[in-house]
């Protein structure tokens, strides 16, 4: 049977042609596709069978259709394992195969350590509240076979004691780095200033690396980026002309359309087909995608949130660390769903954590390291940070100022920002 022929079956047998027409219903392909789908394919020492046959007979062994990267499309595929119980379908299977990615789950450690705090301070442990069977079993259907770990780091690795410790880190990092005002960028500074600091600020400096993801976001804000389409694919012409009417898809018409606008205002004078713009237009799509997730984060949450997403891991501690290239490559549909469920389960500490960040994060932006306000959690010991449990108010007492000095007077011990 030739390929184009046994394709045409295919087609047929799922019922994806329109009736009366000669094309197929892209609706049918999206919504009755069946990835894992299997056909009855005969017995290579039997006699020939229709694939379209309804008649099942002993001669013809139902089996996944698998074809191996670089096999032969027409290779005899292998057949189900006979042990197989007849019950089992490929949807327990990849339960099985969900179940054994969270028992071999890397943050259980993590989150054992943090249900131990919370009992010993008679609060809800995270299995119990923001964390309960049904909230994993949502991620697991979320994210379907890919990887939970980062939708399951931004639920339990934002706004916890490691990440008040890390923005600690920063803060004295910050006081302490020589010329840490260049690095400062001003309310008048244009475009391409914010992206050449962005582009030239050392990730491997925590106070520099929280800086960052500010300037990213915004540099987003400040080149219209929230005119782009959402997530859910709405496409609006908008009246500046950002989003023109073009053959193809609208959605990524709109996402090119707002990075070429964005090019033009960062780099007017680059022209369009030199290496120089390709390699600009590359860096600056990054920070549009980068910057459009944090904009969601803190549109819900507000901007400290982005100071409460760890991005570097404690030594000798847990892998809970969000970076940048993680986020940039979630999809963006499954990211709103996952701030969806952040905001229904713990909403309101989040915000109230973030509210009291986002003053730190603006002393650092905006004050001279002399006259910077000191804050509480710069004086206590990071082992005494960690015995909080996230989200717990005696953690969120440590983002205010220090109680009796709100200038800094004297010098601070070099910071330990060793990854």
């Amino acid at each position: 049977m030739s390929y184009v022929n046994l394709t045409w079956l295919t087609c047929e047998y799922n019922r994806f042609f329109i009736q009366n027409q000669d094309g197929i219903n892209p609706a049918m392909l999206e919504s009755n596709a069946n990835c894992e789908a299997q056909f009855p394919i005969t017995d290579p020492l039997a006699a020939p069978c229709n694939i379209l046959s309804n008649v099942h007979t002993s001669q013809v062994s139902v089996v996944s259709l698998e074809i191996e990267a670089g096999g032969d499309f027409m290779a005899v595929p292998r057949r189900r394992p006979a042990e197989s119980a007849p019950c089992e379908t490929q949807g327990s299977k990849a339960k099985v195969r969900r179940s054994q990615r969270f028992t071999n789950d890397r943050l259980e450690p993590f989150l054992t350590r943090e249900s131990e705090k919370c009992r010993a301070l008679r609060i809800a442990a995270p299995e119990e509240s923001y964390y309960a069977p049904d909230i994993h079993t949502e991620i697991v259907k979320l994210v379907k076979d890919t990887s939970t770990e980062l939708p399951k780091k931004l639920l339990l690795c934002v706004a916890t004691s490691q990440s008040v410790v890390i923005l600690k880190k920063a803060i004295l990092g910050w006081r302490t780095q020589t010329g840490i005002a260049s690095w400062q960028l001003s309310k008048s500074a244009s475009k391409a200033e914010a992206f050449h600091i962005i582009e030239n600020m050392n990730q491997d400096m925590m106070c520099l690396s929280l800086l960052r993801r500010y300037y990213i976001l915004r540099l987003f804000e400040d080149c219209r980026g929230c005119d782009t389409p959402s997530f859910a694919g709405f496409v609006s012409v908008q009246g500046n002309g950002v989003l023109s009417r073009k053959r193809g898809n609208p959605l990524n018409n709109a996402e090119n359309d707002l990075t070429t606008a964005m090019m033009k205002e960062i780099f007017p004078a680059l022209l369009p087909g030199t290496q120089e713009y390709d390699d600009k237009r590359g860096a600056v799509n990054f920070y549009r995608k980068l910057g459009r997730k944090f904009h969601m984060l803190t549109s819900s949450f507000g901007k400290g949130i982005l100071a409460l997403m760890p991005h570097y891991d404690l030594p000798g501690g847990p892998d809970i660390s969000i970076s940048d290239n993680q986020l940039h490559s979630l999809r963006e549909s499954t990211f709103a769903q996952v701030i969806s469920i952040l905001a229904r389960t713990q909403g309101e500490a989040l915000r109230q954590f973030s509210a009291a960040a986002e003053r730190i994060v603006d002393a650092l932006m905006e004050f001279p390291v002399e006259r910077c306000p000191v804050f509480e959690l710069e004086e206590i010991a990071d082992s005494q940070i960690l015995e909080y449990p996230k989200n717990s108010s005696s953690l969120l007492s440590l983002l205010g100022l220090r109680r009796h000095a709100q200038i800094m007077t004297g010098p601070y011990p070099p910071a330990d920002e060793s990854i």
